[in-house]
């Protein structure tokens, strides 16, 4: 005689309890979830719901005075501009168009305070235009009306001068209490075992951080750190970036 739906689930819930592979249920029969991971607040001793992003940034932010504000230092290989420059010195400073922001990229430079400077030194440009010039012969390549505008910054396109950019993003540095070191050559990079990272200068100083942020160029020694210890096998060749030598399609 066939068992009922009723007395099947018990027999199944009887032999689950005996392997010990019973899911803990409730009066009603339903499953218990498993708990959700906590994370404890520093500050107040509250628990919060671990994966839940935006529960957690909302809370920190009720202590945003009470963080530890960390200092960037930046080491820079390029002398320092307020000193006497020799002209290759300076024609290398001064090297290299301009820069163009779509929103996702003022963002940050935004919420950094700079939208005031950026907006001085910047131009917003709506339309894109492509032109080329072959033996003498300039001509009009094609053109983008009204492109990159983000409606959330109320922006289109904005372009601004490489040295003004990094002259704004040293000037914002200094004014958070970070440090600028001159004429510093990187020469390697190690994972110490404390998890902090040792950078090794060409002069011979050194110093200990707890992160790194390597926008050292093409041939980045950061990069090529971060490659051996990802596929020490293929690093040296995976090093030179698959654009090397390839051209931009306009400059202003």
């Amino acid at each position: 005689m066939p068992i009922s739906k009723k007395d099947r689930i018990h027999r199944e819930h009887k032999k689950a309890e005996a392997a010990g592979t019973r899911t803990p249920v409730k009066p009603n029969g339903n499953p218990v979830k498993a708990p959700k991971e906590k994370s404890i607040c520093t500050f107040c001793r509250k628990e919060m719901v671990r994966d839940n992003k935006k529960q957690m940034e909302d809370h920190a932010n009720t202590h945003a005075d009470e963080w530890t504000k960390e200092k960037p230092v930046l080491y820079d290989q390029s002398p320092d501009p307020s000193t006497g420059l020799t002209n290759t010195q300076r024609l290398r400073q001064n090297a290299g168009a301009a820069v163009a922001f779509f929103g996702n990229g003022l963002y940050p430079l935004y919420k950094l305070g700079l939208r005031d400077a950026l907006d001085q030194a910047g131009c917003e440009t709506p339309d894109d235009l492509w032109r080329a010039g072959y033996a003498g012969e300039r001509r009009l390549l094609g053109a983008m009306r009204r492109t990159g505008w983000a409606s959330d910054l109320q922006r289109y396109l904005l372009a601004i001068e490489r040295r003004d950019l990094q002259s704004l993003l040293l000037k914002q540095v200094k004014s958070i209490g970070g440090q600028i070191h001159r004429n510093k050559n990187l020469r390697s990079v190690t994972t110490l075992a404390n998890g902090k990272t040792a950078l090794s200068f060409a002069d011979g100083d050194s110093d200990e951080v707890d992160l790194v942020l390597g926008t050292d160029g093409t041939y980045s020694k950061v990069r090529m750190h971060i490659l051996r210890n990802r596929d020490p096998a293929n690093a040296e060749r995976k090093w030179p970036p698959d654009f090397f030598g390839a051209c931009g399609i306009y400059g202003v």
